[in-house]
């Protein structure tokens, strides 16, 4: 089914690349996650506290208010922490990812989380801002890590850290993990993907130019950039560009959907989802794997996306006075926990959108939060 599909994306038009990826923006890509577990909000861009675009997105007409069937609380923190995100949750929604955010300023190493039923663990990942970036219905973790003057990507699985391999020297992050364990990721600003099957190896994915995996399916599709397109490989050899009308890059993927941003480049929105590419903060768009263009989601950035393609981020319009933003679906928003915050956001979603991981950000706390759908 894979190899037909991607066939079939193959064989459309893909508009020329009018942008240049340097080495800088390369570089940026590899480092912002770990940057990123340094801000009081790890989700969103943040100004002085205001949740800040480059420019103002249009309204957003196609989101309906909150629904009644969506119930919003508090996810556990730990104990003497009061800035605490959420990243990655897995397919059937019993595990939640997040980190206490680093900072140069303090001193602060950052903490990496994981919540089980609710219940929330530090991971004892060691080194500055470790940031997970995924997890799977086993409960296996990945992410990344600053040690030294090196990135590290980095698997846990029921208490043992491992290291994952990569070429001596080369800067590495982890981030998605499917449930047959596979793992991908960039290295060196390539994309890369761990096999279940041969853990001790790494394979950089076949594209052209910059690229990196950031998200894998349990059908074996892998998404993410490539030569800043977003793009879908089926191995590690065979992958093309997802249609689409400019730069960006898949972000998730689930079932036969998948999610990202697509251009024309533009400076507008903001940035939902922990894992980034070109064009982060750029338009929304899902493609179902039907070789069809690519279809927009408009007032929102994605965090991530179910198996019946509802897309779940923030929305994109700016108001004046806080809430900033709100969290929200792409059928509906969510509901708030309190009216005190700076804005909320979702990070993650369930394959079927019944739980969704994100936060809740004010002038002195950042709340992890759960919806239950």
């Amino acid at each position: 089914m894979g190899t037909d599909r991607l066939a079939a994306l193959r064989d459309l038009d893909v508009p020329p690349l009018d942008v240049s990826i340097d080495r800088a923006v390369a570089t940026g890509r590899r480092r912002v996650a770990m940057r990123r577990a340094g801000a009081a909000a790890f989700s969103v861009l943040a100004v002085a506290g205001v949740v800040a675009a480059v420019n103002r997105p249009p309204d957003q007409k196609s989101i309906t208010p909150a629904a009644n069937d969506c119930q919003v609380a508090a996810l556990a923190m730990p104990a003497g922490e009061k800035q605490v995100t959420t990243t990655a949750i897995d397919p059937a929604g019993r595990f939640i990812t997040g980190a206490v955010p680093a900072s140069e300023e303090t001193g602060g190493q950052g903490r990496a989380l994981l919540w089980t039923d609710g219940q929330v663990k530090d991971l004892g990942v060691t080194g500055f801002g470790p940031t997970p970036l995924g997890v799977n219905a086993g409960g296996t973790v990945v992410g990344g890590v600053t040690r030294g003057e090196r990135q590290v990507a980095w698997a846990w699985t029921n208490g043992t850290l491992r290291i994952l391999p990569v070429p001596a020297g080369s800067d590495a992050t982890a981030n998605a993990i499917n449930t047959r364990g596979d793992i991908v990721g960039v290295v060196a600003g390539r994309a890369a993907f761990w096999p279940a099957a041969d853990p001790l190896k790494v394979h950089l994915l076949n594209a052209p130019g910059e690229s990196g995996a950031l998200g894998i399916g349990d059908e074996e599709l892998i998404v993410g950039h490539a030569a800043g397109k977003p793009y879908v490989w089926k191995s590690t050899v065979e992958g093309g560009p997802l249609p689409s009308t400019g730069e960006g890059s898949a972000t998730a993927i689930s079932g036969d959907w998948i999610v990202g941003t697509s251009g024309p480049s533009t400076r507008e929105g903001v940035i939902a989802s922990p894992r980034m590419g070109p064009n982060a903060a750029g338009p929304t768009v899902r493609w179902q794997m039907d070789g069809k263009p690519a279809q927009p989601v408009p007032g929102m950035a994605a965090a991530g996306i179910t198996s019946t393609g509802v897309v779940a981020g923030v929305t994109t319009k700016t108001e004046l006075n806080p809430p900033y933003r709100e969290a929200t679906l792409s059928t509906r928003r969510l509901p708030h926990l309190s009216a005190d915050r700076d804005y909320d956001v979702a990070t993650a979603i369930s394959a079927d959108g019944t739980v969704i991981a994100g936060e809740q950000p004010s002038e002195t706390v950042t709340r992890p939060l759960i919806w239950r759908c």
